[in-house]
């Protein structure tokens, strides 16, 4: 009778084991579902508010600068300029120090 008494106190101690670690178990998973639904929700208002917030390139003053050449626009290069290059510059042979 008393082992009796000691298995059933051991069943009971199992299953209370048991059952906290189930518990434990399902608290975890619930606790992670929401941290994840809690990401995808701030992802969400994020991209909302970029959507919301977007940047547009002026196309309209870059198109007036390329086409007012006098302004340094397509007509006019840093490196040329809106007459082109001197045809005798180019040339080679040049005898100075620096070959030109």
């Amino acid at each position: 009778m008393v082992w009796t008494s000691v298995a059933m106190a051991a069943v009971s101690a199992a299953t209370t084991i048991y059952s906290s670690e189930q518990a434990r178990t399902s608290a975890n998973k619930a606790r992670d579902a929401q941290k994840e639904q809690a990401k995808k929700t701030l992802m969400q208002q994020d991209e909302a508010e970029n959507r919301a917030n977007q940047k547009q390139a002026n196309t309209q003053s870059l198109i007036e600068q390329a086409v007012s050449g006098n302004k340094g626009g397509v007509a006019s290069t840093l490196l040329t300029g809106p007459s082109g290059v001197d045809s005798t510059k180019l040339t080679l042979g040049k005898s100075s120090l620096l070959g030109g």
